[in-house]
């Protein structure tokens, strides 16, 4: 696996702008669940959303992890902006809707609708993509300067039991290129209302 890492650091950086140099970014941290060595995915994660500053913007496909939720309404109350767009997947259908019917009431007891409601409760703006089959991005932007991606979604799964990996992209290129799509899925996604009638 060892002779393989730089290859696959050289791709990861040939990916964004800053290949070229323009911004000096570079892979500032690289961690794999499960963990054998090193930092653990979970700390890293943690610890990166606790040395924001101003603003974390996050792109999540699942999110059931109270521990990041947690995190992420402990930087709102210390004052960052803090978006968050959801995939569909992880909330109730809105009525009638026809690519959810089918699933409507599993969809209503699912733990992402739990953990949008506890993000909502404590500030943070969420929105609920519906523009896509799937929206499958994995992204966290800090500062528009730090960018967290990879396999890994917020889930005590991903984050201890399943084959993931995220890495830690520091430069503003990358995290410039990255905003810039969050901001396409903000502007198409809605607005998330809490629905907690929905819960168990």
């Amino acid at each position: 696996m060892r002779r393989f890492l730089p290859t696959l650091l050289c791709l990861l950086l040939a990916a964004t702008p800053a290949a070229a140099g323009t911004d000096g970014t570079t892979v500032d941290g690289v961690c794999f669940v499960p963990s054998t060595s090193g930092e653990s995915c979970r700390h890293m994660l943690l610890s990166e959303i606790s040395r924001a500053q101003h603003r974390i913007l996050v792109l999540a496909y699942s999110f059931t992890d109270a521990g990041f939720a947690a995190a992420l309404v402990r930087a709102r109350a210390r004052g960052l902006e803090v978006r968050v767009v959801l995939d569909k997947s992880n909330v109730c259908p809105p009525a009638g809707a026809e690519d959810d019917k089918d699933d409507e009431d599993a969809a209503c007891h699912r733990r992402g609708a739990a953990t949008a409601d506890r993000l909502v409760e404590g500030g943070v703006d969420v929105r609920i993509d519906r523009a896509h089959p799937i929206m499958h991005d994995k992204v966290i932007i800090l500062d528009g300067e730090r960018t967290i991606t990879g396999s890994m979604n917020l889930t005590k799964k991903g984050a201890s039991r399943n084959a993931e990996n995220l890495v830690v992209l520091a430069g503003t290129s990358a995290a410039v290129a990255f905003a810039e799509k969050f901001a396409e899925h903000w502007d198409h996604s809605q607005p998330y209302a809490p629905e907690l009638q929905h819960h168990k």
